[in-house]
């Protein structure tokens, strides 16, 4: 186990290791592996004991240490040194460093800075994988058991039962236990978890975090690194690209549907594309891609995650609300209305499929509506189980006039697009996405000044998204 440790280190080498740091080849596997062995750990933990794993993880098995004099290199000269006149240029040689520093410096090669770039080990068995550090400033590790989430899902059935259709494991996520995280703690956690899941159906979509600790104020992540673009960095589109983001988009969220997973803030670093290539098999469609869509960033997302050994232990993790909550009363939930509708019978004497909605109320989306609206969010309550996360995802993709156009005009794609929307609100739609762009393009594609939000307002949207454009992209696949 890792705890809180100090290794005096001096001038050349690391006096436990007597190797320089990073160049040699078995220091850099050493600590590489031990990495590993961490975090393998650490999801076997939280698989088989989740709640104990969440309250404990910084006291047993993870770095965090407020006493370190490295901090990764920024650390400041001591007051002694300030006072005697020996101010001198900072090197690793002369510091008591905390297990993350330690274990990090034996893996980034002397000499090399890692503030917002990727390195490659120069030796070992991962010489040239691209790693980055990504520094978090002033974490404060905060961990807390909430309690309201039962009782406010307990109320919103009882104003409307269709909440229930919309949202299958309502009477489950009603008996769970809720914890709330910091973002950093939030983010590492819910990486790690997505890791074992989605390992399992060999899906490449999640950016991986193989490390991560608390060092003085700041944490530090150590993760994957490669040649992302953004969404709206995304160059020449055509058909296929459309077809093989979609593909990817609903076939994860398709994949994690039992999960509940949920962000509260939707934006370019949400999700982001690899360039390099990617092929799977999943529920029967095989996925074949020159680009890789990645989950990136999960501060403050929310997860629900049950105990292997005990079916029984449902735990909610979600981030903590920048927000009081109790600043929010259950009557804000009067403003979500559910609904019901039927499809027209393919044939006479067969029972029409239906599908069930929900929207803002039609008094208005006031300030005070849209907290409410992401209230469930904030709160960990995944009401709509990925559909409004989708709804925000595919308008942050149609916020790009090229991928907008092809989605409305090409033959198939435009009866997939089509189906998000009910036929009496789809013109209104598309003016707000238009209206959407024309802000976009005025305000250098700040999502904040253009939220995605507002195009949803007072719109019916499906509960079942998710499992019903998965199912079209299939008939494609098929036809």
């Amino acid at each position: 186990m890792i705890g809180s440790s100090i290794v005096r280190v001096i001038p050349g080498k690391i006096e436990k290791m007597g190797s320089v740091c990073g160049e040699t080849e078995p220091q850099v596997d050493r600590a590489l592996a031990r990495i590993d062995h961490t975090r393998s750990q650490a999801i076997l933990n939280l698989i088989n004991n989740p709640e104990e794993f969440i309250l404990t993880i910084w006291g047993s098995l993870l770095s965090k240490d407020r006493s370190c004099k490295f901090r990764m290199g920024g650390s400041n000269p001591t007051l002694k040194e300030r006072l005697e006149g020996k101010v001198h240029h900072l090197t690793s040689n002369r510091y008591f460093k905390c297990d993350g520093c330690r274990l990090l410096e034996s893996i980034i090669p002397p000499k090399k800075s890692v503030d917002g770039g990727c390195f490659s080990p120069e030796y070992g068995k991962s010489k040239g994988l691209k790693y980055s550090v990504l520094k978090v400033e002033d974490v404060i590790s905060k961990i807390s058991r909430t309690n309201q989430q039962g009782q406010i899902i307990n109320q919103i059935i009882s104003r409307n039962q269709l909440a229930r259709a919309c949202q299958p494991h309502l009477s489950i996520l009603a008996k769970a236990k809720y914890y709330s995280l910091d973002p950093f703690t939030n983010r590492l956690l819910i990486s790690w978890y997505l890791e074992k899941v989605l390992d399992k159906s060999k899906m490449p979509h999640l950016r991986k975090m193989y490390y991560g600790f608390i060092c003085g104020n700041d944490g530090y992540f150590l993760r994957e690194e490669n040649n992302y673009l953004k969404f709206s960095e995304l160059g020449q589109i055509d058909r296929k690209t459309v077809f093989n983001i979609l593909y990817q988009l609903f076939g994860l969220f398709h994949r994690l549907r039992n999960y509940d997973l949920s962000f509260h803030t939707i934006d370019q670093n949400t999700i982001i594309i690899e360039n390099s290539p990617s092929r799977y098999e999943y529920d029967d469609v095989i996925i074949s891609s020159e680009i890789t869509l990645k989950i990136n960033d999960l501060s403050e997302a929310g997860i629900t995650v049950s105990a292997l050994d005990d079916p029984n232990q449902i735990i909610r993790i979600y981030r903590s609300s920048t927000q009081p909550e109790k600043r929010f009363e259950n009557k804000s939930f009067k403003s979500i209305n559910w609904n019901r509708h039927y499809e027209l019978s393919s044939s006479p004497g067969t029972i029409p499929e239906s599908w069930v909605s929900y929207k803002i109320s039609e008094e208005g989306f006031e300030r005070e509506q849209i907290l409410a609206f992401l209230y469930a969010n904030r709160m960990g309550l995944p009401l709509y189980q990925s559909s409004f996360d989708i709804y925000r995802l595919i308008l942050l993709l149609t916020s790009n006039p090229e991928f907008y156009e092809i989605m409305v005009f090409d033959p198939q794609l435009s009866k997939i697009w089509a189906s998000f929307w009910i036929p009496s609100e789809y013109h209104r739609v598309q003016e707000r996405i238009r209206s959407h762009q024309a802000c976009l393009y005025h305000k250098t594609e700040s999502l904040d000044a253009c939220p995605l939000a507002t195009i949803l307002t007072r719109l019916t949207l499906r509960c079942d998204i998710v499992g019903h454009v998965w199912s079209l992209l299939k008939e494609v696949y098929n036809s």
